[in-house]
């Protein structure tokens, strides 16, 4: 099972039995958000909905009505690292989870893009739950799962579902310690070390 099709940290799988706690000997982030588009910030007023497709009507008045956004129309296109668009791959982990999400550029561009970190991260977060996974996940994921999924009033449950109802796009922080540790174990990170951790709220 890839890092990728794991189920969360708090599932009971053969891999994930190891309590990751913060202490002083993890490393160091090495990333900042000096280099982070402004929209992508925790602090960002972007609203997001990773349940909407784009185009849904909901999600581009979610856009409009963003507090203080003051850019029309959205920049989707503009560089994730407009201070380093030389970034071509970063890895995108989410708390509670060994996941590990790889974005690259669109191939009809030479950068990572808004756009692309949004879409990459809502198709990974909208893949089905596999039966293999559910099958391994605790009874607790599985009860977190369902209920999310009978909320939002879906008739697949999707790896979102796993996040106990935080759909929404909460920004991009430097990958901490315990992320570093998790994508160790996964495996090889990324170009440059550029893990962030995707907040969900």
């Amino acid at each position: 099972m890839t890092s990728q099709n794991a189920p969360p940290q708090h599932f009971t799988t053969h891999h994930m039995n190891t309590v990751l706690s913060p202490s002083s000997e993890e490393p160091k982030a090495t990333t900042t958000l000096d280099v982070l588009h402004p929209l992508l910030h925790p602090s960002s007023p972007l609203c997001y909905d990773f349940l909407l497709s784009v185009d849904h009507p909901q999600q581009k008045q979610n856009l409009l009505h963003s507090v203080r956004f003051p850019i029309r129309p959205f920049p989707f296109n503009a560089p994730a690292f407009p201070h380093n668009t030389s970034i071509t791959k970063i890895s995108l982990s989410i708390e509670k989870t060994s996941w590990l999400i790889t974005v690259m550029p669109a191939s009809n561009q030479f950068y990572i893009t808004i756009q692309a970190v949004l879409s990459t991260a809502q198709s990974f977060l909208s893949q089905p739950i596999t039966d293999v996974t559910w099958n391994v996940a605790s009874p607790e994921a599985r009860s977190v799962a369902e209920k999310s999924c009978a909320k939002r009033g879906g008739s697949v449950k999707r790896r979102i579902d796993w996040l106990g109802g935080k759909t929404k796009f909460g920004g991009l922080e430097p990958g901490m310690g315990r992320t570093e540790i998790i994508a160790k174990k996964a495996g090889p990170s990324s170009d440059g070390g550029q893990i962030w951790f995707l907040r969900l709220v």
